[in-house]
């Protein structure tokens, strides 16, 4: 991993103020909003409501593969090509043919449909992160710049202070240079002055002279004004000597903790003094933690925040897609027997078992399906025209590319760096987590115990803590870091595993539901919004292939859960899920130490280069 500064300079910066860069932001949140809630609103019911010939669950595995090979040959170049803008408006409307197929499920309307889907899967997800990314180093450096005119203007008022007290402030030594020199500018005051008022004693009986004794007179002041002037700016280059061998005195001798250096193109007297600091002592063994400059803090804690904010966003739409299926299927809901949930449902289920229950889901009415897709294609058009309508192009993002397998050699490349490597296994386990819940939690729990209507009403509390605890961790990581909240992330999902493996669902006990929605979202949040900002904090610079990496084994995870549906019961696909849990979040800790330890060198070698050209 090479690590590079955030770069605080690009040629549409001065077009960009704060305030628009949060409205682009939120624009294509509300675009994440209206699309993820006609999608998911189908998506989730696809193992029950398209549960026909197994279209339903077919058609999202073919989404999350197309997903994965789109996301080797298409992303980086799309992105490129076309910018960010553009790439966000094309992947929304590749999820329109998909959104219409379900008025008429077959295998011809759905299958070619998800392959577009997860096309755009791979591009709405790419672009928004690139842009997301881009955001964040406009934003930071409109606040760096902020803050520099801050202390501009507060060096300015200082040194105008400073001059006022020049000769109270100075040290003891210089008091008596002073003290001499007033001394001997008045002695020679009043020396002229004496040989004035002798003059005048000489001279009052001429009226003439009145005329040479102002000139003498002028010219005497005149030349104590030359006088006094030369005195005081002797005296000002001895402060000025003065006060720079005490600051390069405190520049070799004081210590301080914590010092952040700060990006700045001018040198003075200050930046010295704190760039020294960060210095001594300069080899690398006697730097303590407390010394390393943080050189990204504010870039990673924006972007956790920017990212944060977007996965309230998107996990917004859970609860919104959910609230609309839930009030859409309530008509056709069909209570489910006793004998049905006790004999099959929760952890105890098997696909290929169901002929041992044929009653475990009900079916959806024409009238019901209808209604329901009309609805979700509406709301992805007009997530389609704010994209299109409000959101501001960003130029840099737009080359002049030729397509070529240099883009899928630099995707996989991506995959074979150790940091890569070592998320690999956290990468497919989020994404696993939620293809579980689409697939096995919405049908095994919800539709068999309870009934198909009221997925969309436990999903609205999956959403919810999926929403607040994806906003509430980038808010927590500006003041405790990445860490605790990834480890509270895994403490969550083992808490989810073992509550589901132990828990029996009883229709008359809807609370329960409710709960094992909102654990599945806790985590889900915190882990999607802040793993996805991770990526762009480590490959900073090389978004495109890096989300494209991310992207691939995001899709390999989505889609596992639906190839091996039908072959697994629900309790053995949980334990895998645990397993794989494990694992991701220790190579998570890995990679966190690499990326500690080589920020630690670049921070010292570059304050070793800062200090060199000061000497």
């Amino acid at each position: 991993m090479k690590l590079k500064r955030p770069k605080f300079t690009t040629n549409i910066s001065s077009k960009f103020s704060k305030l628009r860069i949060i409205k682009n932001l939120t624009v294509i949140s509300s675009t994440f909003v209206l699309l993820f809630t006609s999608y998911n609103g189908l998506s989730m019911l696809q193992t029950t409501m398209n549960k026909k010939e197994g279209i339903g669950t077919a058609s999202q595995a073919i989404i999350y593969i197309s997903y994965g090979l789109s996301s080797l040959t298409l992303s980086r170049y799309v992105i490129k090509k076309f910018g960010t803008k553009i790439t966000l408006f094309i992947a929304v409307i590749l999820y329109l043919p998909y959104i219409a197929a379900n008025f008429y499920p077959t295998w011809i309307t759905m299958m070619p449909s998800a392959v577009l889907v997860g096309i755009g899967t791979t591009l709405i997800w790419g672009s928004q992160c690139t842009y997301f990314n881009e955001s964040c180093v406009l934003y930071c450096e409109l606040d760096e710049d902020a803050r520099t005119e801050r202390l501009e203007q507060g060096k300015k008022s200082d040194l105008c202070s400073s001059n006022s007290k020049a000769f109270v402030d100075c040290g003891n030594d210089d008091q008596r240079i002073n003290e001499l020199s007033v001394r001997e500018l008045q002695h020679k005051i009043d020396n002229k002055e004496v040989v004035l008022q002798d003059f005048h004693s000489r001279n009052n009986r001429f009226v003439s002279n009145e005329l040479a004794e102002s000139e003498v007179a002028s010219e005497l002041r005149n030349n104590s004004l030359k006088m006094a002037q030369e005195i005081y700016n002797f005296n000002s280059e001895k402060i000025i000597k003065t006060q720079i061998n005490a600051a390069s005195n405190v520049i070799k001798d004081t210590k301080r903790e914590g010092i952040i250096l700060k990006r700045s193109e001018t040198a003075d007297v200050s930046t010295e003094e704190e760039i020294s600091k960060c210095f001594d002592p300069i080899s690398t063994d006697h730097v303590s933690d407390k010394q390393i400059c943080n050189l990204n803090s504010s870039f990673a804690s924006t972007n956790a925040f920017f990212f944060g904010w977007h996965g309230l966003a998107y996990y917004s739409a859970q609860v919104s897609s959910n609230l609309m299926s839930f009030c859409v299927l309530r008509r056709d809901s069909v209570e489910i027997s006793q004998i049905t949930y006790n004999f099959s449902c929760g952890s105890n289920y098997c696909n290929f078992e169901v002929g041992s229950f044929s009653n475990e889901t009900e079916e959806i009415t024409i009238g019901t399906r209808y209604l329901l897709t009309t609805i979700c294609i509406s709301f992805a058009i007009v997530a389609a025209l704010l994209i299109f309508l409000l959101l501001d192009p960003m130029q840099n993002s737009k080359e002049t590319v030729k397509f070529s397998w240099i883009h899928i050699i630099a995707t996989i490349k991506y995959s074979k760096k150790k940091e890569q490597i070592l998320l690999i296994p956290l990468t497919i386990f989020v994404s696993m987590c939620q293809g579980i819940y689409t697939a096995d939690f919405t049908k095994a729990y919800i539709a068999c115990a309870w009934s198909t209507s009221q997925i969309g009403l436990v999903t609205v509390f999956y959403g919810i803590t999926s929403a607040l605890s994806s906003m509430l961790s980038g808010l927590i990581i500006k003041y405790t870091g990445r860490i605790p909240v990834f480890l509270l992330g895994q403490i969550f999902s083992t808490i989810n595993f073992v509550f589901l493996l132990l828990w029996s669902p009883d229709p008359q006990n809807p609370t329960t539901f409710y709960l094992a929605g909102g654990l599945w979202g806790t985590f889900i949040g915190i882990y999607l919004s802040q793993l996805r900002a991770f990526y762009g904090i480590l490959f900073q610079g090389d978004e495109e292939a890096a989300f494209g990496s991310c992207n691939l084994y995001s899709a390999i995870g989505w889609s596992l859960p639906f190839i091996y549906n039908d072959y697994l019961c629900t309790s053995v696909k949980l334990y895998i899920l645990f397993f794989i849990s494990c694992i991701g979040i220790l190579g998570y800790l890995l990679t966190e130490r690499i990326y500690y330890l080589k920020t630690k060198e670049m921070s010292v070698k570059e304050l070793r280069t800062v200090k060199a050209n000061l000497e």
